[in-house]
């Protein structure tokens, strides 16, 4: 158990994301919801697993120089015994392993220094291309995403630069306290037993080793017969699962699940993937406004209005262009804006437009001249035409507003009494005042220049939407109102030309389009942003390799089947696409990378002869770390969301994160070595030399051990020949 590394890790994780929140405050960028929940688990999950493949290599270097002194030291007593000098060897071997000149502190910082050497650029790798893909994907339009994005950005490179400076520190010190035989946590108190776990190096074979072990690659000891046991886990993997997976027949079959698996995802992808967030979901279970919700489904006949607003600048005052395009009688043009929502209205399923539009101009008419029981609504005196009568005063001097049998005045008559007919309210009297039905439809521009004084800017025809139950019902109403309002539009700039009826524009408004105008263009949206962090990682990845094409292909590949499966049970578990899904998206690309960038690169600077081996030691070295890392220290926090008491969290982010740690798991730890063993990157050349001179190191000096042990073996031999008299000149 190491608590205090364990502890400083998780601080670490939190300190990150801290600081990344304290730099944007200070300049400016406000945080959200999204960032507090999401951030510190992408954070903790790569940097947890940064810290187990640091602190892996760090004792499996332990275990590989306890075995190889192991080794040094029966073959030095070996050669001693064959000389008749145990005794003199074994105190000059004590006296070397105890002596004063051994320096602890500098054979702690030397290893710490070595695993650093070895795995410091996977952990460079895979931080670089996270942070600058989460950097691209603040390019974005949506807020939302862009904010995540930064904040992100920011919080993994100050994770990455903590833990090459502060975690390290922290390791050596831990180091240090194992070595001397003191408590975790506890570092005062020392063990009973006073030996120390660090033993010295060899001195016959320090120099050849610290310049192999200056190397990157992985080194191998188990060729050489010292095989380190490491943790259960590192055993499982390496002797279980790794075996098992590359294995003549499982390979190929692995191969067609993951094949079939990936066609399955894009058929759902394409077929079932809706887009939107469902209300309920904000709503804790045990809310009342679920039940408002159900009852709004199931007993209103109508959904949300809709308002077809056309902007200032349309003709009023005239029949054609202008009055005959917004008025709904049965006179009026076939292609009116009132006339093409009533035809819509009568496929309201397909629609979701409930009825015909309320039209102000046909009140308006109808306000003008006289209805069957020849009561005049709009009445001024014969004397003055400017004093406006009222509708039951029979008695005065008074005489209908329209005398002509037009249906719409013309000219600035028009505009002459349209204030008067939004300013009355209908009676028993008059029914056809408009002020309650329409006094916030139209707006009227003040024009002192005018007889009238006023005009018409713009307008509105008010509808009702069907009863809209899903996300993507709202999303079609949206879409389908947008459509009517284009035709009406385009049919007015087609027949219209000249006039001014094409300076203005036609579009609708409801309460919730502000909210789902978002997910329109959201597969376009997410396909971008996942394209620029695939695009950002693989530069990244590239450069970090060495312009390795082949290794970078087998990283871009694996992350992109995480994505495609992610999505996939996006489409069977019912998890709708919105900005918390596109976040969520953004981060399985992130942690992706996790999964497959250690894989690849122990792969590329392993010097195994085939794929296959060179796969099988790339999986039982950096497997059991990335199982530990992200997967099992993400399964029980993950776990305690599918008991939440909100939907939103049961949803968009237990079964969202559950998918990404199993999904990455699957990927980076079963088909991805697979894939290696198939298509990897061909023999890295740095690595056959860096082995080469470790075994011409090591052949070096057994030879020498040999060499001298045949020595004393002669000399012994000679001195029993002379003993015997069998080599004497008596003769």
């Amino acid at each position: 158990m190491k608590v205090t590394l364990g502890l400083g890790g998780v601080l670490i994780v939190l300190a990150s994301v801290a600081a990344s929140i304290g730099f944007w405050s200070f300049v400016g960028v406000p945080a959200t919801l999204i960032i507090i929940e999401v951030i510190p688990f992408l954070v903790l999950a790569i940097g947890v697993d940064n810290i187990f493949i640091l602190v892996q290599d760090y004792q499996m270097d332990n275990l590989r120089e306890a075995s190889s002194q192991s080794s040094r030291v029966q073959q030095q007593s070996i050669g001693a015994s064959t000389n008749g000098h145990t005794e003199e060897s074994g105190a000059r071997l004590l006296e070397i392993i105890h002596g004063s000149q051994f320096d602890l502190r500098s054979e702690v910082q030397k290893r710490v220094a070595r695993s650093l050497g070895r795995v410091g650029p996977s952990m460079l790798l895979s931080s670089a291309a996270e942070s600058v893909a989460f950097f691209c994907g603040s390019l974005t339009s949506m807020p939302a995403v862009r904010v995540f994005a930064l904040y992100a950005g920011v919080s993994l490179v100050i994770n990455f630069l903590l833990q090459i400076f502060a975690f390290t520190a922290l390791l050596t010190l831990d180091a240090r306290r194992e070595a001397a035989r003191k408590w975790d946590v506890l570092c005062c108190v020392r063990n009973r037993t006073p030996e120390s776990t660090i033993q010295p190096p060899n001195e016959t074979s320090g120099e050849e080793h610290d310049r192999y072990q200056s190397q990157e690659q992985q080194p191998d000891d188990r060729r050489d017969g010292a095989q380190p046991h490491g943790t259960w886990l590192y055993q499982a993997v390496s002797n279980y699962l790794s075996p098992f997976i590359l294995s003549r027949w499982i390979r190929p079959m692995l191969m067609i699940i993951l094949l079939a698996w990936m066609c399955v995802c894009v058929a759902l992808i394409t077929t079932r993937l809706e887009v939107g967030l469902d209300q309920r979901l904000s709503m804790p279970l045990d809310s009342y406004v679920l039940d408002y919700f159900d009852a709004i489904s199931q007993y209103l006949a109508v959904g949300p209005p809709v308002y077809f607003v056309v902007t200032a600048g349309h003709n009023y005052t005239q029949w054609e262009p202008g009055q005959q395009e917004v008025c709904g009688l049965s006179s009026c043009s076939s292609t009116s804006l009132p006339s093409v929502i009533g035809a819509y209205a009568h496929l309201a399923n397909r629609s979701y437009i409930a009825s015909p539009s309320m039209v102000w101009t046909d009140q308006y008419s109808q306000w003008l001249r006289p209805n069957s029981s020849n009561i005049h609504c709009c009445r001024v005196l014969k004397s003055d035409p400017h004093h406006f009568c009222d509708a039951s005063d029979y008695t005065s001097d008074c005489v209908s507003c329209l005398q002509s049998d037009e249906l719409f005045p013309q000219g600035e008559e028009f505009n002459r009494f349209i204030g008067r007919f939004l300013q009355q309210n209908p009676d028993e009297v008059c029914p056809s005042g408009g002020k309650a039905a329409f006094a916030s439809s139209v707006q009227l521009i003040k024009r002192n220049n005018t007889p009238s004084n006023v005009s018409v800017g713009a307008t509105n025809f008010m509808t009702y939407h069907t009863v809209l139950k899903r996300p993507s019902d709202y999303l079609e109403a949206l879409k389908l109102s947008r459509h009517i309002a284009d035709y009406a539009l385009r049919y007015w700039s087609d027949h219209s030309a000249k006039s001014s009826v094409s300076n203005n524009t036609i579009f609708p408004y409801s309460v919730f389009y502000v909210f789902y105008e978002q997910y329109l263009g959201m597969q376009a949206e997410t396909a971008l942003q996942l394209g620029v962090c695939l695009a950002a990682i693989t530069v990244i990845v590239l450069l970090l390799l060495g312009l390795n094409f082949a290794a970078t292909f087998a990283v871009l590949l694996g992350v992109v089947c995480i994505d495609v499966s992610l999505v996939g049970l996006m489409s069977i578990w019912d998890i709708n696409l919105n900005a918390i899904s596109l976040v969520n998206l953004v981060v399985c690309t992130g942690i992706a990378v996790e999964f497959c960038a250690h894989i690849v690169r122990a792969y590329t600077v392993s010097a195994r002869k085939t794929r296959i081996e060179r796969a099988h030691e790339s999986l039982s070295e950096m497997g059991s770390s990335v199982l530990r890392g992200i997967t099992l220290t993400k399964l029980g926090g993950i776990l305690v969301l599918a008991f939440s008491n909100s939907r939103l969290f049961q949803v968009f982010y237990f079964r969202m994160y559950l998918g990404i740690v199993v999904f990455g798991a699957l990927v980076g730890l079963i088909f991805l070595p697979v894939l290696l063993s198939y298509i990897g990157p061909s023999l890295n050349p740095f690595a056959v030399n860096a082995e080469r001179e470790r075994r011409d190191s090591s052949n070096g000096g057994n030879e020498e051990i040999a060499q001298e042990s045949e020595m004393r073996e002669e000399g012994q031999g000679e001195s029993q020949f002379q003993a015997t008299g069998c080599g004497s000149n008596r003769l």
